[in-house]
């Protein structure tokens, strides 16, 4: 193939590779644009490896202080790990700041001892850029939603702490548990 048949404009004797080609190098020869663009390329794959494995033991931190922070938010002395991975996640995709925020929070009722009835008062009162924390953390456990508005998104509906609380004598709404069309006729 040759540069002109790229173009259109014709057949031309010029090939493609030696247009391109910057340097005419012999097999003995090193091209320092070549290997500028080898050692770039294998940098960029070795970060991939790296960046994961180094934000791994942050990300596990984080994670801890977020299970931490929701069992005295919620008042549950258990909650599943997996659920709090997926709000975890959620919160996060929202704010990239979430995991250092969630870690500050969980610091500072550990050092002031804060009761947890009373937190909520406390940091509105401080105007605490963490005020808002509490909140996100409570509404993801409970109603099972991440965001608001058009970013809000459902992470959790079945076990969602609202329906499991109930759950002993209600069946979270929305749900058939008949045939389809079951709900069309009455109950007996």
């Amino acid at each position: 193939m040759t540069l002109g048949a790229l173009h259109g404009a014709g057949p031309s004797d010029t090939p493609v590779f030696s247009v391109l080609d910057h340097s005419q190098t012999t097999a003995g020869s090193h091209d320092p644009v070549r290997r500028a663009l080898l050692v770039t390329l294998l940098a960029a794959y070795v970060t991939t490896l790296v960046s994961p494995a180094l934000a791994a033991p942050s990300t596990d931190a984080a994670l801890a202080a977020f299970l931490a922070a929701s069992k005295l938010l919620t008042g549950r002395p258990t909650l599943e790990s997996e659920q709090a991975s997926r709000l975890f996640g959620a919160l996060t995709a929202d704010d990239p700041q979430f995991p250092e925020k969630v870690q500050a929070l969980a610091s500072l009722i550990d050092q002031r001892k804060i009761d947890p009835l009373r937190l909520q008062q406390v940091l509105d009162a401080e105007r605490s850029e963490l005020a808002a924390l509490p909140r996100d953390i409570v509404t993801a456990w409970y109603v099972g939603v991440v965001g608001d508005d058009e970013r809000a998104r459902c992470i959790t509906f079945e076990t969602s702490l609202m329906n499991v609380i109930v759950s002993d004598r209600l069946k979270p709404p929305s749900y058939c548990y008949g045939v389809y069309g079951s709900w069309a006729q009455k109950p007996t």
